[in-house]
Order: C-alpha cells, then sequence, then structure tokens
C-alpha cells in the first residue's frame, strides 16, 4: 500500500499502488516510480519454509482469543512492544531446536583466579546464557 502525502503525483508518495506502480523517494527528495519488477528467480526452498512457518505463527496468532491477544499485548507495553512481536519471538524461540552441545555458557564452578600482582575491587558478574546457533 502507498503511503501518500498531498496529490498522489505531486508531493510524497511511497511504496505500491494497487500492483500496478511503486513509488520511491531518492535521497534527494525526488518521488519516482515504476512498474513493479518481477522476482528474479523462485523462491529457495529454505525461503519457502520460513514463509510457511510465519504464516503458521500468524495463523495460530489470528486464532487465540481476545483475551489470550490482550496478554500478550499487556507484556507488550512492558517492553515497548505490539502483542504480535512478543507472541512472535516467543513462538520463534520455542521453535528453534537446541543445538548440539546444549548452551553455551561460561564453567562458573571454579572461583575466578586473577593474574599475580593485579588487584581489583569487588565485583558482581551477571551470565546471560544464550543457546548457541549454528549455521545451517
Amino acid at each position: 500500500m502507498a503511503k501518500v502525502k498531498g496529490p498522489l503525483m505531486s508531493l510524497e508518495a511511497t511504496g505500491q499502488f494497487g500492483g500496478e506502480l511503486v513509488f520511491r523517494r531518492s535521497g534527494r527528495g525526488v518521488t519516482a516510480y515504476q512498474k513493479p519488477a518481477a522476482p528474479a528467480a523462485a523462491p529457495s526452498a529454505a525461503q519457502i519454509a520460513v514463509r510457511d512457518e510465519y504464516r503458521a505463527i500468524h495463523q495460530d496468532w489470528l486464532a487465540l482469543s481476545d483475551a489470550q491477544r490482550e496478554d500478550y499485548r499487556q507484556q507488550g507495553r512492558v517492553v515497548g512492544l505490539p502483542g504480535w512481536n512478543v507472541y512472535f519471538t516467543e513462538r520463534k524461540a520455542k521453535a528453534e531446536p537446541p543445538c548440539e552441545g546444549g548452551y553455551d555458557a561460561p564453567d562458573l564452578s571454579e572461583p575466578v583466579v586473577l593474574t599475580a600482582g593485579y588487584s581489583a575491587p569487588a565485583l558482581s558478574v551477571a551470565v546471560v546464557v544464550k543457546p548457541c546457533h549454528q549455521p545451517s
């Protein structure tokens, strides 16, 4: 959908209009339009899989009750995000399989020993453990 400020062919327009025209704005502030370009190649199997996953998550979001969606919206307000983003992030995190070896976490079972002659004030350490991600 095109975003238009003023008459369509005059001031500012960006985006697609009716599938027939694509508007863009250059760095100099000039609005240009052209016919939409056809994709160069068919989507890959990986792209199709990602699209299917996103589609399934969105369909699940639409199937939630109003009360469930409102719960996600309230969670989102805490962090400044829409409820859909909170739901999507949660679902994506659950969908990612754990990698071999589990989590990349530092070994904190032994105390940290400083190099001889080095002194430092007492400090607190916060460790954030995130799942390791291996490229596919």
